[in-house]
């Protein structure tokens, strides 16, 4: 999870910088992941990836919102697909 976690914290500094350049709170502040022993993890790298990036940017994340995605190595995420109503 700790490697997940970091690449996770990658990916949302290089979404931040092209959408807010000049917020430097990825780049000014240590954070801490705190993970209970025996924790499952919950959600995936979309969700962690726009948790971070709306205590970055200071905006709630939308209720109705989704964030099942899949994240390549080179940061781009996925459409989700096989989606029923």
């Amino acid at each position: 999870m700790k490697e997940n976690a970091q690449k996770d914290h990658t990916v949302a500094r290089a979404i931040l910088l092209q959408k807010e350049p000049g917020n430097k709170l990825f780049a000014n502040s240590k954070l801490h992941l705190h993970v209970p022993a025996g924790a499952a993890q919950k959600g995936g790298p979309p969700t962690r990836i726009t948790l971070l990036l709306s205590l970055a940017m200071n905006k709630p994340v939308k209720k109705e919102l989704s964030m099942i995605s899949e994240v390549t190595v080179t940061g781009r995420m996925l459409p989700i697909r096989g989606v029923w109503n």
